[in-house]
């Protein structure tokens, strides 16, 4: 009776874990290790601007901001979500080498996003460039 009074807690503990508040931890979404180069799509305004990054700090930086993010999954209902809507800014970044991509959004009063293949709401919005 304990053996299973103990794993029904163990299980019910790993749960409460998981699902928590949503929150997802930035470091678990990319591992930064041989992301180079990284390709970079920016939309502002109309404006479409695109680079690449392969030195070694302008990564650490990027990877740094990346992981100071705080996320929490959101999920919309279809055609409701705010990439649907005209304006805001986008970022698209694509880690070339560990084949992944993920775009961070600024729509103004609905939000800051992180999109990759799931939409998360950034708690702490900040631009992922010093000007």
């Amino acid at each position: 009776m304990k053996k299973v009074f103990a794993l029904g807690f163990l299980l019910s503990l790993l749960l409460s874990l998981v699902v928590g508040c949503g929150k997802i931890s930035t470091e678990d979404m990319f591992k930064w290790a041989n992301i180079r180069p990284v390709d970079i799509y920016h939309v502002k305004g109309g404006t479409v601007t695109e680079w690449t990054i392969n030195d070694e700090q302008q990564l650490a930086d990027l990877a740094e901001w990346f992981s100071g993010l705080s996320l929490v999954k959101k999920q919309f209902a279809k055609g409701q979500n705010p990439g649907d809507k005209e304006g805001g800014e986008i970022y698209r970044f694509t880690l070339n080498g560990i084949n992944a991509s993920f775009t961070y959004g600024i729509y103004g009063a609905d939000g800051c996003y992180v999109i990759s293949d799931e939409w998360y709401v950034v708690k702490n919005p900040s631009n992922p460039f010093k000007d």
